[in-house]
């Protein structure tokens, strides 16, 4: 627990909402994150789909991570997927997933997209080294 019964992450998401950090200070202080999520593609009985959410009036896309695993299996239920592949990992882990290929390194991220308040990280915005900051 953290300042007030809020833990760290609920304290940072507040101040990325409030506009006291920068999206970039966001995930670099959340890189440890753990994260609930599954491929980027999916198949269902109409052949295969993104796993992906696109902002209203943009052509960004955003893969969902969930800080729940209930979170992840109610979102592939609502998107239709019956099997799945569930991966634990990090906020790190989840942007670096993106740069492995070539047809999703453009996407951003949205954590727990179906909740209030979600986060989204947006394109490109990735872990600055240690080094860098």
């Amino acid at each position: 627990m953290g300042f007030f019964g809020r833990n760290r992450w609920e304290f940072s998401v507040e101040k990325l909402l409030n506009r006291e950090i920068s999206v970039q200070e966001f995930v670099n202080a959340n890189e440890k994150k753990t994260l609930f999520y599954s491929t980027p593609f999916y198949e269902n009985e109409k052949g295969q789909f993104p796993n992906a959410m696109q902002t209203q009036g943009s052509d960004c896309f955003y893969f969902p991570a969930f800080t729940t695993l209930a979170g992840l299996e109610e979102h592939l239920k609502i998107i239709g997927c019956a099997e799945h592949l569930v991966i634990k990992g990090d906020l790190k882990s989840v942007l670096d997933s993106l740069d492995s290929h070539r047809l999703i390194q453009s996407w951003g991220v949205v954590i727990d997209p179906h909740s209030i308040p979600s986060v989204g990280i947006p394109p490109r915005v990735r872990v600055q080294p240690k080094c860098l900051r």
